[in-house]
């Protein structure tokens, strides 16, 4: 697994293969046969999942808020090493965009959703304003946007910074609810992203 790298067990149900049984056994569970059987019991909590595994993640990051995995480049820290990995992408400059951004990109690429990411779209009388996302659904723009701390408070650029994006942001809501678009606002604080589009893109299906 690790140093030949060979993934010689295969899923019957679709291409995915591994190089363990045990690993098959979770991939059939968790994809094809959506068990979820494990349940978190902290403070009532509706969570469940696929594998234990996933419980600890969970329990980690929601419950115990830990963040322990550390950027050696910032002072950003996480609950998980895949996370890290993701964020150093942006912290180096290998990737122009947010952490937030990033987790919604690897969501709509994992769904093989076509998207433009950072494009500029007509928000009234021809006037311009750049979307973070803007997907099609039934021939129609759908739209999803990340607001991260510098929607909500003064960061880089100060009051007027934070006025300008409030401001923008208003023209956004407003031209969707005119025009009968969907749009999605994920705010810097939410912890479960992935959760959050996948619910918001079942309901722009309907």
């Amino acid at each position: 697994m690790v140093h030949d790298k060979i993934k010689d067990v295969k899923c019957d149900q679709c291409e995915y293969v591994c190089s363990l049984k045990h690993h098959l056994k979770i991939h059939i569970k968790q994809v094809h046969d959506k068990i979820k059987d494990v349940k978190c019991d902290i403070d009532q909590c509706e969570y469940v999942c696929s594998h234990k595994h996933h419980l600890k993640i969970h329990v980690k990051q929601v419950h115990d808020r830990a963040m322990d995995v550390k950027c050696n480049q910032c002072d950003y820290a996480c609950s998980r090493a895949e996370t890290l990995r993701r964020h150093t992408k942006t912290c180096t400059g290998k990737m122009h965009c947010s952490q937030g951004e990033y987790d919604i990109m690897c969501v709509l690429n994992d769904l093989k959703i076509d998207y433009l990411f950072n494009k500029s779209f007509e928000v009234k009388h021809k006037a311009l304003l750049k979307w973070d996302f803007r997907i099609t659904i039934k021939g129609r723009p759908c739209f999803i946007e990340f607001d991260g701390a510098q929607h909500v408070r003064a960061a880089w650029g100060g009051e007027e910074g934070l006025q300008l994006n409030q401001k923008r942001d208003g023209i956004k809501d407003t031209y969707c609810e005119d025009k009968g678009y969907h749009l999605l606002r994920i705010q810097h604080t939410e912890h479960e992203i992935r959760g959050v589009v996948l619910d918001w893109l079942l309901e722009c299906m309907k």
